[in-house]
């Protein structure tokens, strides 16, 4: 028996509503460890970034702070995934 996914609408009340964040990994082993941002409603890239890491939360959340005052305010939501990694963005979002 096959079970289809369930989709659901994707809704974002407009520009800097929703960042998404994320890291990729699949070329860390050469080097390359990546972390981006995008806007959920215009799905502008905020910041792609290669550092020496992309699991430590200090360089994720000095990405953040950049953008932040880069665009002159932070969004309403950040959405990432459930690593620790995001745990001071966390914390920053509630600053703000």
């Amino acid at each position: 028996m096959i079970r289809w996914l369930s989709r659901h609408i994707y809704r974002c009340p407009g520009i800097n509503g929703t960042w998404h964040l994320d890291g990729y990994d699949k070329i860390k082993p050469f080097g390359f460890p990546i972390s981006g941002c995008i806007d959920g409603y215009s799905r502008r890239v905020v910041f792609l970034e290669v550092a020496s890491s992309n699991n430590d939360p200090k360089i994720i959340a000095g990405y953040y702070l950049e953008c932040v005052k880069e665009v002159g305010g932070c969004p309403r939501l950040v959405e990432t995934d459930c690593g620790t990694k995001n745990g001071v963005i966390a914390s920053l979002e509630s600053v703000f």
